[in-house]
């Protein structure tokens, strides 16, 4: 798969992201889920690989999104 990820466009709740894992600088490619008291990086081939919870005010320290995913396209 290819991404295109615009750094400058603002990010919501659903929406695509990459984002960088501050404790390794891994990035990764994932859906963004926010709740009342905590974010969630819900990845794409759940439930392969489970989903990276942080609480609210851990999440700034914890993880950088790169950009929001503008479009993804697949080759076969």
């Amino acid at each position: 798969d290819i991404v295109i990820v615009d750094p400058d466009v603002g990010w919501n709740n659903g929406d695509y992201v990459v984002a960088r894992l501050n404790h390794d600088d891994e990035a990764t490619f994932k859906q963004l889920k926010i709740y009342k008291n905590r974010v969630v990086l819900h990845p794409l081939n759940y439930p392969v690989f489970e989903d990276l919870k942080y609480s609210k005010k851990d999440f700034d320290k914890k993880v950088t999104i790169i950009g929001k995913v503008v479009e993804k396209k697949k080759r076969y």
